[in-house]
């Protein structure tokens, strides 16, 4: 059961389950933001790829603090670092905050966790269970402006709690530490991530916050921040305000309001938020469902609360987390003769399409492998990056919400199962491989290469996949795809010849070998996609 906790609560009293409302003194959140700096610099040494996550269905404060931090480690780590995020992101203000400041956040689904080996949760904590990060994974760091909660000191650099009121507060401290001026679009996003968390500099709000706010005005773009604080509305969010107002219900001094079905999990907090305007009121919950799930959302004013607290200790039992609920379910695949078909893959990567169709070494073949999502060999229910379409179910409202085959990448059934995946992630469902199902399926009987001359299926394979590239990463990784499938033409070729005068192939399939190479190549320069 997803939850969302009352930023008002931060400050309040008493200890309970794994959160320190009065940690040792001597932890890194009261050290100074020169000194923590060092101490951050000092944990990154030595690792090359950090990918730093956000709270599942980010906020602005959640995002731009995450952005930030890795325009940090990038600049002053010498890493390469990127940003990834769970859940939606549904609100029109949300929605318009990354896409007026073209912030390069990536859906988790469409990253694949093994490429990196430094990991960073922002605006949130390890065992909270709201983010994306796997449990065998370690987080590296944690910056985070709420409570501190006892997993947290496990991470070998942890800036939890301290006197913000936002996280945003937080990655200008080390900005500024390192003396690193943030492009107009990150000091615009780290602005309104300040502005929004602290309502207006009217909530829980710190002098470090609003010395912070003043640094950022001058560097931030005003046109922008309007474009992001008025975007248009669709008709549902004031169908929501409607329900929420018509079903709100008061008790002395709180406001409590069933939204009933929810377009997106960050509406509940939002309207939870807007009730608190209530003359009169000192408590505010909304809860509402998205996808099956429960989302509640308590706000308070009484700084003695610790609303935080109190929705954990009231849900606990009902292991309170979040996330998508799976969208599809892949079965298991046989081949004919018994051996596991595989069916389970991690996302598509123009690597993985340079290995797929190269010939390799017999000492390089573990790369073709690394496509291969190992869920697959297992006994348990995973998540996966997507499955292959052979045998599949689907949620109908998945299926209304994400849309049906894209037809351009399916002529020949080859790509669309991907993209369909991919689609379904980046609308905030899953996608599942259930071992529990399983078929036998017979491979190439739908579509047969033919006997004689190029095999057009597999071309068209290629064709798809360029397609794929084009839709999901834009013109540069097309090029590169393109690039690609020229490129190999005359290595490929060598390979065949060679083969051919060992005597390793005979003649008829060396010519209809080549001619499909060389129609992937002639494919790679005029297809259009």
């Amino acid at each position: 059961m997803p939850v969302t906790q009352s930023l008002n609560s931060r400050r309040g009293a008493g200890n309970s389950g794994g959160e320190l409302t009065e940690p040792p003194p001597a932890r890194l959140a009261h050290m100074p933001a020169r000194d923590k700096l060092e101490r951050l610099l000092r944990v990154a040494q030595g690792h090359h790829k950090a990918l730093i996550l956000t709270h599942d269905n980010p906020d602005p404060d959640s995002l731009a603090a995450a952005v930030a931090l890795a325009h940090l480690l990038e600049h002053k780590a010498g890493m390469e670092a990127h940003v990834g995020y769970g859940g939606i992101i549904g609100r029109a203000e949300n929605i318009a905050f990354v896409k007026v400041l073209r912030l390069p956040v990536s859906h988790v689904s469409t990253l694949d966790l093994d490429e990196y080996d430094f990991f960073g949760l922002v605006d949130t904590q390890p065992k909270v269970g709201n983010h994306s990060l796997p449990a065998k994974k370690e987080a590296h760091l944690v910056v985070d402006h709420h409570p501190l909660r006892q997993e947290s000191l496990e991470a070998p650099f942890a800036d939890v709690g301290g006197d913000f009121g936002a996280t945003s507060t937080m990655l200008v401290e080390y900005l500024r530490a390192a003396r690193l001026e943030p492009s107009v679009e990150v000091a615009t996003g780290l602005f309104y991530g300040i502005k929004a968390d602290t309502r207006d500099l009217g909530r829980e709000t710190t002098p470090t916050d609003v010395d912070s706010y003043l640094w950022l005005f001058p560097r931030m773009d005003k046109t922008l921040l309007a474009q992001i604080e008025h975007p248009e509305l669709p008709a549902r969010y004031f169908q929501l305000y409607h329900t929420a107002y018509e079903r709100a219900k008061v008790y002395g001094t709180a406001i409590v309001t069933d939204l009933e079905e929810v377009y997106s999990p960050d509406m509940v907090a939002e309207v939870a938020e807007r009730l608190m305007f209530l003359e009169g009121m000192k408590w505010s919950l909304a809860f509402g469902t998205y996808r099956n799930q429960l989302f509640l959302s308590l706000r308070v004013k009484d700084r003695r609360m610790n609303a935080g607290r109190l929705i954990r200790e009231i849900c606990e039992d009902y292991g309170g987390s979040s996330g998508g609920h799976g969208s599809m379910a892949g079965a298991r695949l046989l081949n004919a003769d018994g051996t596991i078909q595989n069916c389970t893959f991690r996302p598509m990567s123009l690597a993985g399409q340079l290995f797929d169709l190269v010939f390799l070494p017999r000492p390089l073949h573990f790369l073709k492998a690394m496509a291969i999502d190992p869920a697959q060999y297992g006994h348990d229910e995973a998540r996966v990056n997507w499955v292959l379409g052979a045998c599949i179910v689907v949620r109908e409202e998945a299926l209304a919400e994400v849309g049906l085959l894209d037809e351009q990448l399916s002529p020949l059934g080859n790509t669309e199962d991907t993209d369909w995946c991919v689609r379904a992630w980046k609308a905030g469902w899953e996608v599942a491989f259930c071992p529990e199902a399983v078929i036998t399926h017979l491979t190439s009987r739908s579509f047969r290469p033919s006997d004689t001359g190029a095999d057009k299926v597999r071309i068209e394979l290629w064709r798809t996949r360029l397609a794929y590239f084009r839709k999901h990463h834009g013109r540069l990784h097309e090029a590169a795809m393109r690039a690609i499938l020229v490129g190999t033409l005359p290595y490929n070729s060598a390979v065949l010849t060679q083969t051919l005068l060992r005597g390793r192939m005979r003649l008829p399939e060396y010519r209809k070998q080549l001619a499909t190479f060389l129609g992937i190549s002639q494919m790679g320069l005029r297809a259009r996609v």
